[in-house]
């Protein structure tokens, strides 16, 4: 039962509730303690770059950013579709997240 009420909740259920709101900075702490657990986390995440809302994919691909930036794992090798993803809001609709894609990539080496 448990199974079932977890396997309903995908991107646009997270999306129409505010726990967008909180889910990633503790994404990012779970990379922290342990990068291995985002295992079905990062694509289910990656999925919220095509948001109709701006801010969400700028929130989102603000958090990618960091992750991608991070010594402590090698997202970009790992999550290759994710990583492509990213790199498509590079021409994102919206300038200000155009915009925010260039600041945070400044980071990302």
């Amino acid at each position: 039962e448990d199974d079932d009420r977890l396997a309903r909740v995908d991107a646009r259920t997270l999306a129409a509730s505010d726990a967008g709101q909180h889910a990633y900075p503790l994404v990012f702490e779970v990379h922290l303690a342990e990068p291995r657990m985002l295992l079905y986390t990062l694509p289910k995440v990656a999925e919220r770059l095509g948001a109709d809302d701006a801010a969400t994919r700028e929130a989102t691909l603000t958090l990618l950013g960091r992750l991608f930036a991070s010594p402590k794992e090698d997202y970009a090798a790992k999550y290759p579709r994710v990583w492509e993803a990213w790199l498509q809001r590079f021409t994102d609709k919206a300038p200000e997240v155009r915009t925010a894609m260039v600041r945070v990539a400044l980071k990302v080496t």
